[in-house]
């Protein structure tokens, strides 16, 4: 056993002389917290430097790439890729490109996170900022030859919506032109999503499950023209007996109208928004212990 461990010191401290490039050492990645295994499963950094492992090598280190094995790389088998970090509404979608340059290859893709692909240039989304190690195994099957090679990918995190950014005195255009906001709120147009904190947002109305998509629910509402210029016909089908209150807000929350409340016998209602300027407004059901809201899209 001492003489594992003395091998293992020897094999730990064995980084020889560490040429730093910026591109393979990055400091914030080191963590004096983390205990390393004593265990010898060589990597080998872009620079050409090899540590006893992996943990070693990020945590002890800071190394943001590797090989797997020891040094040197076989040029003639070496795994290699490239990743284009962009954000999303929930997170960030990560595009892996393969950089191997092989033949008759197939690929195992680690993403860190649990996640897997064996895609030859697989996305793939992160929901949750840190570090990840990404891990591309190639199978080169006409040259009988394998390689790994590992990245640490930083999934940063964003605020969608910053309070010290909202201007409740913006001037913004009256122009109808909706963009869906990180927090899945359409406003009227961009301006307005910006005085309002919004970090991030895409052009066009929100989508994805409306109320009338609920999965489990007992109620379906509809709302249709949607977007609508003077009215919106409001049809509500339910399998309960309870009745449906219906009421429309603007995006802050201030009642605009109370539609109905009615017994469950009867499911079509009409909104009529004559007078009411152009915008994005909510419309709020409540039936029993469901409720839930439908934007409607007003646009004269």
């Amino acid at each position: 056993m001492r003489a594992f461990t003395f091998l293992f010191v020897l094999f730990s401290l064995a980084v020889f002389t560490i040429n730093v490039n910026a591109q393979c050492i990055d400091s914030t990645l080191i963590d004096s917290t983390v205990s390393c295994p004593a265990v010898f499963e060589p990597v080998c950094d872009c620079d050409g430097n090899q540590y006893a492992n992996n943990c070693i090598a990020l945590n002890e280190h800071g190394v943001t790439s590797w090989h797997t094995g020891a040094c040197p790389v076989d040029s003639n088998c070496k795994a290699d890729f490239s990743v284009d970090l962009q954000p999303s509404l929930v997170g960030y979608n990560a595009t892996f490109s393969n950089l191997s340059g092989l033949t008759g290859v197939g690929y195992l893709w680690t993403f860190g996170d649990g996640n897997t692909s064996n895609l030859e240039n697989p996305t793939h989304l992160y929901t949750l900022p840190g570090n990840y190690v990404v891990c591309l195994a190639v199978n080169d099957t006409t040259n009988s030859c394998t390689s790994t090679f590992c990245r640490v990918v930083q999934s940063g995190s964003y605020t969608c919506v910053d309070s010290s950014k909202i201007d409740s005195l913006a001037i913004c255009p009256a122009v109808v032109d909706p963009v869906c906001g990180c927090n899945n709120v359409t406003y009227q147009n961009s301006c307005l999503a910006d005085a309002a904190g919004v970090q991030r947002w895409t052009e066009g109305v929100c989508t994805g499950t409306g109320v009338g998509e609920v999965k489990g629910q007992s109620i379906m509402l509809t709302a249709y023209p949607n977007p609508f210029s003077n009215q919106v016909n409001i049809t509500v089908q339910q399998t309960s007996n309870q009745p449906v209150t219906l009421w429309v807000t603007d995006l802050a929350g201030k009642q605009i109208t109370f539609i109905t409340q009615n017994n469950h016998q009867q499911n079509h209602f009409v909104w009529n928004a004559a007078g009411m300027p152009s915008g994005c407004y909510l419309l709020h059901y409540q039936s029993g212990t469901q409720s839930g809201v439908e934007k409607l899209l007003l646009v004269r």
